[in-house]
């Protein structure tokens, strides 16, 4: 497991504590869901929200959401997802200072957000009506922001780009007629970039000025686990529960720097190998599905998410010099959805539904790297049944998003003041087969 983080750039004083606070950093970006994280795994499960995503087993998705629901599923199958997530981020300046020779001026950076591709893959053999195996192939968490070069919070951010991608192998087995259990293995790999411009006024030496630049990439792999179980104590009502454990990536790699002239003798500017420690936090949810009439069914979801692991970041150097400390302070959240789901004819299904979902940032420790906030989700879908054997789905969803301020200082002293007006669209296509 390795990531390397490379730089090129004047620097000053000011870069060595900025650069390995970015390293940590690397799960940031403008997800569709709160913090990081990605909820678009299924495109039944987004025509209603994910409302009863635990519970309801509607196709292969719940390999991801719960593995025990692959025993209400039939047969072998395979199905691919994609999802095309729009998000947008713009900022409003409100009074964004800095101290220096360095000029802030008016660009306020344009749209961060843009379009990103979220696929999914999923396969199902059926050993037995009673023992099925799976095999999920994701993307958990990630997305982008990236702003315009020389805009307003440059020294804060440029470009957070995260990538994931999760495979789970996963078995189930029904105990009862009412009731299972699964779980499965995630084998996960995380690939991140972070740019940043560099305020080079403040040097020590006081001949470093203007601005640089920092690229910073890295990756690593890393395993966790999930597991679940579905209860269904009557015919038309089946609950769901599932846990997701936290994954626990160590980034290690180099820390590197150029154009640092004689300020290379201090130990805080020599190249050296660093260590950093990335969680993505456990998850637990629970789903209850409801069949009002064997055509119409209600549905609830809610989950928790443990993203209070997200308390600092720190950035530990072979060199000896001291660790880089960062506060986060991210809090605990809830997702609440709830949806329905009628069969239309025998062929058409039709759905909707709507969420909140809360964000782990606090106000004081916004960034523009996660521009996030509290958002409120309506999302409709349908699917088809092109043949007996193949089903194609659609679903749209609609992300409201609240006030999202910001009042942030650099070492470098200036501070971006403002606010971030954002939202998000999802358009998700899904085709299985069953064979």
């Amino acid at each position: 497991m390795s990531v390397t983080l490379k730089s090129r750039y004047r620097t000053s004083c000011a870069c060595l504590s900025l650069a390995p606070a970015l390293a940590l950093s690397l799960a940031a970006g403008n997800a569709a869901a709160s913090g990081f994280q990605l909820r678009e795994q299924g495109s039944a499960g987004q025509g209603s929200s994910f409302a009863g995503a635990t519970s309801s087993a509607r196709d292969l998705s719940t390999i991801y959401f719960n593995p025990a629901g692959l025993t209400h599923l039939s047969g072998h199958a395979a199905q691919a997802n994609m999802s095309f997530v729009i998000p947008s981020a713009k900022f409003k300046n409100n009074g964004s200072t800095l101290a220096g020779t360095a000029v802030l001026g008016s660009n306020d950076g344009g749209d961060a957000g843009g379009l990103a591709l979220v696929p999914s893959l999923y396969a199902l053999y059926s050993h037995s009506n009673d023992l099925k195996f799976g095999l999920g192939i994701n993307a958990p968490y990630g997305l982008k922001t990236d702003y315009k070069s020389g805009w307003q919070g440059r020294f804060h951010a440029l470009k957070s780009e995260l990538k994931t991608i999760n495979v789970q192998p996963t078995v189930a087995y029904r105990i009862s007629n009412w009731v299972s259990v699964g779980g499965g293995i995630n084998i996960q790999k995380a690939d991140a970039t972070l740019t940043t411009a560099i305020n080079n006024f403040a040097a020590s030496s006081g001949t470093v000025t203007g601005e640089g630049y920092s690229e910073l990439s890295g990756d690593d792999w890393a395993v966790g686990y999930t597991m679940g179980a579905t209860i269904q104590p009557f015919s038309n009502t089946r609950l769901g529960i599932a846990y997701k454990s936290r994954i626990e990536h160590t980034l290690e790699g180099d820390v590197r720097f150029a154009g640092v002239g004689g300020l290379a003798a201090d130990s805080r500017f020599a190249n050296t190998k660093g260590s950093v420690k990335l969680t993505t936090p456990d998850m637990l949810s629970l789903g209850i599905t409801y069949n009002i009439t064997p055509a119409w069914a209600v549905m609830g979801e809610a989950a928790w998410t443990n993203w209070s692991l997200f308390d600092e970041t720190r950035v530990k150097k072979a060199n000896g010099s001291a660790d880089t400390v960062n506060p986060e302070n991210w809090e605990d959240t809830w997702f609440f959805a709830v949806g329905t789901n009628y069969q239309a004819t025998d062929k058409l299904d039709l759905s909707f539904g709507v969420a909140f979902d809360e964000a782990p940032v606090p106000d004081g420790y916004r960034t523009p790297r996660i521009p996030d906030s509290n958002r409120v989700w309506a999302s409709l879908g349908a699917g088809y049944a092109i043949t007996d054997s193949i089903n194609l789905t659609g679903a749209y969803t609609h992300i409201w998003t609240g006030k999202a301020p910001i009042s942030k200082s650099s070492i470098t002293t200036d501070v971006l003041r403002g606010k971030f007006d954002t939202s998000v669209d999802i358009v998700t296509l899904g085709l299985t087969a069953r064979f």
